[in-house]
């Protein structure tokens, strides 16, 4: 949110008491992070300390830092106010949707996280939020958001014809339709949330994809602002049809399995050849032997372990394949007999899709931030003027 209102600010001189708001915000959040995780306050598996002493001193920096900031904001959000209207097909209207998006998912993720340290203090009673509440709120909320997105390219800076919208649209939806459905096609086609995400995933593609090759073609080079949008907006794709398809389509197993069995786990076939030991240099292990297989074809061999070190402390190794289009992750658990074992299974289509976007967005999200700082003049105005009048007062 921060960067889009700094681009908004940049270009249109507008949203200024926003954007140190919002600067104001993000730095206060790291540290409240890090109180959450290095205080005990919050019992979760990414809290990795419980030092009362140190959490009271973050939380003293926190009120110290978030204080004084707001009030200095408060003091002085009086001086130069901008006034600036915006008509909805404009650049900017979009830009501020998703700013609103985004600082609502933000706030929802900090009542979800500090809601039930709240509750415990008033009633004294354990209370959780799970994923049933995140998914209520942010499925609506990212699915609106990849509608904002892809419309970004399509529209110009200050005013967007009916002419320039309907003329671009005439190419653009047709392409994300085929496209879409070809996805979906290949992956699975039975399931409308695998259809509507690879759609919005392939409408942000394919808008920003026309929007880039146009730029390339008549100017030859993009500015580190746009080519860090650019990125970050295909990440935010790539992890829509990877959230999806791995929601829809993982599959896990809790099997019992000997040496001989086969079990089927999605469209893979998994045989147990057997198990063997194996001296490590501080342990020994059990290393079960799984063959995988796909329609008759041998894919790979995967050999997770069940580790029981020195000091007598057990670890379970998971064996796992990574793929573009899925990981296979199997893992050891209890012997349940002398060859029997408690095995896991697990088939994960297109998770990393997810990771690959997240890589997209920050490096994104670094480039639009080095960009934003730019004072190269001559190229700014230029691309600032691509899609229509350049704005005035451009800084970039």
């Amino acid at each position: 949110a921060l960067l889009h209102s700094t681009a908004d600010m940049e270009i249109r001189g507008a949203f200024k008491h926003w954007t140190v708001l919002l600067a104001v915000t993000c730095f206060s959040l790291s540290l409240l992070g890090a109180f959450i995780v290095r205080s005990g306050v919050l019992t979760s598996v990414h809290s990795f300390a419980v030092d009362p002493e140190r959490g009271a001193y973050i939380l003293f920096y926190l009120t110290l830092v978030v204080g004084s900031s707001l009030a200095l904001f408060a003091f002085r959000a009086s001086e130069s106010p901008a006034a600036i209207r915006y008509s909805f097909l404009r650049r900017e209207f979009f830009m501020q949707l998703n700013n609103v998006v985004l600082v609502s998912s933000m706030v929802i993720i900090l009542w979800g996280t500090l809601a039930p340290i709240g509750y415990e203090v008033i009633n004294g009673n354990l209370y959780s939020i799970g994923k049933p509440f995140f998914d209520f709120f942010f499925v609506p909320l990212m699915l609106f958001l990849a509608i904002a997105i892809g419309f970004v390219p399509v529209l110009r800076w200050k005013k967007t014809s009916f002419d320039h919208l309907r003329s671009a649209l005439k190419v653009l939806l047709p392409t994300t339709l085929v496209l879409a459905f070809l996805i979906a096609y290949l992956i699975d086609f039975r399931s409308f949330t695998v259809v509507l995400c690879c759609g919005l995933g392939c409408w942000i593609i394919v808008n920003h994809g026309s929007d880039a090759l146009a730029r390339f073609r008549d100017y030859g080079f993009f500015s580190r602002s746009y080519l860090g949008m650019s990125l970050a907006h295909v990440g935010f794709a790539s992890s829509i049809i990877g959230v999806a398809c791995t929601t829809v389509f993982s599959v896990e197993e809790d099997v019992r399995m000997e040496p001989g069995d086969t079990q089927i786990i999605g469209p893979l076939k998994v045989s147990f050849v057997g198990v063997s030991d194996v001296p490590g240099p501080n342990y020994i292990a059990k290393r079960g032997i799984f063959d995988v297989e796909r329609d008759g074809e041998y894919l790979h061999r995967l050999m997770p372990e069940k580790r029981t070190y020195s000091g007598g402390k057990v670890m379970t190794e998971a064996g796992i394949e990574a793929g573009l289009w899925a990981d296979t992750y199997i893992s050891m658990g209890e012997p349940l007999t002398d060859d029997a074992w408690a095995v896991r299974l697990h088939y994960k289509p297109l998770v990393r899709w997810i990771w690959f976007g997240g890589i997209l967005m920050a490096l994104g999200g670094i480039l639009s931030a080095i960009g934003l700082g730019s004072k190269n003049v001559s190229r700014g105005k230029v691309l600032s003027g691509l899609n229509g009048v350049a704005p005035e007062g451009t800084s970039t």
